[in-house]
């Protein structure tokens, strides 16, 4: 409550300002476009595929769970909090996705758990644990993983989709059904 007010008019001002810097067409757009691709169930079932096809089966569990837990956890805080989005307050904002309430953002709790947890499976070999090359490639993969999930984050505020207060709150959730 101390902070969620003044951070959600925050992120109208922010993303006023990039829509009238970057039109909708524009290559900038686009790009946070693709990235926050990343954080849908569409844009994340392949790696599932792959990871169904080449690892073993409680490797498909895990990242499955990673995936629906997310959504499960996002739909019913959106019920409870019923808070909106962005461009529900501004003329100047796009709509940018058909969806209902906006906090916890359901991308950042998707992206957060998922990029988190996609390391461990993918790197769980005997190969990364042994040796400075695999714990170098390791420490990379990882990296990369957080990298591509902080991006989907941002893009979300970027797109006008979500508050930036959503978006942290979506990435506490996606932090604890991490660690769980």
């Amino acid at each position: 409550q101390v902070y969620r007010n003044d951070l959600f008019d925050k992120s109208i001002d922010v993303q006023e300002d990039i829509r009238e810097d970057h039109s909708k067409n524009s290559a900038f757009y686009n790009f946070w476009k693709f990235i926050s691709y990343f954080g849908e169930a569409k844009g994340t079932f392949p790696i599932f595929g792959i990871i169904f096809v080449f690892f073993p089966l409680s490797s498909s569990f895990l990242t499955l769970q990673a995936l629906i837990y997310p959504i499960y956890i996002t739909n019913l805080f959106k019920m409870i909090y019923r808070n909106g989005r962005p461009y529900w307050e501004s003329e100047i904002l796009d709509v940018v996705c058909n969806s209902g309430y906006g906090n916890p953002s359901g991308h950042s709790v998707t992206s957060t758990a998922y990029y988190l947890t996609l390391p461990h499976i993918v790197t769980n070999f005997e190969f990364f644990k042994s040796g400075i090359k695999g714990i170098i490639l390791r420490v990379i993969i990882f990296i990369l993983f957080c990298a591509l999930g902080a991006l989907v984050m941002i893009s979300r505020v970027v797109l006008g989709a979500h508050a930036i207060n959503q978006v942290i709150y979506g990435f506490t959730l996606g932090l604890g059904i991490y660690y769980v």
